[in-house]
């Protein structure tokens, strides 16, 4: 199933006649993907990305497509986009699920400590703009109380000890929703949109290699020099591959 709203894109863009004009792409993508015709659904969606739109309803169409023309890598790394911006759809969450369990992919995670497994867990439990909503609603709770003491002395007394756990967990929100931009910001994400690719010591057909990838697998993109890109899993594999393997998120 695809999304065919196209509000979105009438929120993005400013100018009314490319506004017109996307919409029209839109719909023509979706038009082709209802009649089969996926590579030319992809071209168009594609082509709005290129245009600079950015909408879950996009990336969620756009992986739909690519599934269908049997690029599942492609698919997921788009699925992935989606989540980002609606990290609530049950269409996008059963599809993500569905094709993570056709590739089977295994992520090489780091050997954090308990504490620091715990520390993530929550941090990612929320998107960037998840924990932004919990931070305002947090801080007008917070400010609200606040009003209310200052007028009426005898709820003073009442408010000290809730305002406090407010306090806390707006000054922790807080953090999280920084670290989270922070991570957003500096860390670039790419996926394995190929089958298998090797993974190289050094940035030639000549260098060893280290190990193997498979479609789907997410790695940190740490720089990249032409043909090729330099990634790391965690902190004990990291290695070259080829930059048309891998796809940022």
């Amino acid at each position: 199933m695809i999304k065919k709203l196209s509000v979105f894109l009438l929120l993005l863009i400013t100018e009314t006649a490319f506004a017109a004009s996307a919409n029209d792409l839109f719909f023509k993508a979706n038009k082709q993907y209802d009649t089969g015709n996926y590579q030319e659904a992809v071209d168009l969606y594609e082509k709005l990305v290129l245009n600079g739109i950015r909408s879950g309803s996009l990336y969620y169409n756009l992986g739909n497509t690519y599934f269908r023309l049997k690029k599942k890598g492609k698919a997921l790394v788009n699925y992935e986009r989606a989540k980002v911006l609606i990290p609530n759809d049950e269409d996008l969450k059963a599809n993500y699920e569905f094709l993570s369990s056709l590739l089977n992919v295994k992520q090489l995670d780091d050997t954090y400590s308990i504490y620091k497994k715990i520390y993530f867990a929550i941090r990612n439990a929320f998107s960037i703009r998840g924990w932004f909503f919990i931070s305002l609603t947090l801080f007008l709770s917070v400010c609200f109380l606040l009003g209310i003491s200052i007028f009426n002395t005898h709820f003073r007394k009442k408010v000290y000890m809730p305002l406090a756990i407010l306090g806390l967990c707006f000054f922790i929100s807080t953090v999280f929703f920084l670290k989270n931009y922070q991570a957003n910001k500096h860390i670039k994400m790419g996926m394995v949109i190929v089958p298998k690719t090797e993974v190289r010591y050094s940035p030639s057909y000549s260098g060893a290699v280290a190990f193997e990838l498979t479609e789907g697998t997410k790695a940190q993109i740490l720089k990249t020099e032409g043909e090729w890109t330099h990634i790391r899993l965690n902190s004990k594999n990291s290695g070259w591959v080829e930059t048309e393997v891998i796809e940022k998120i």
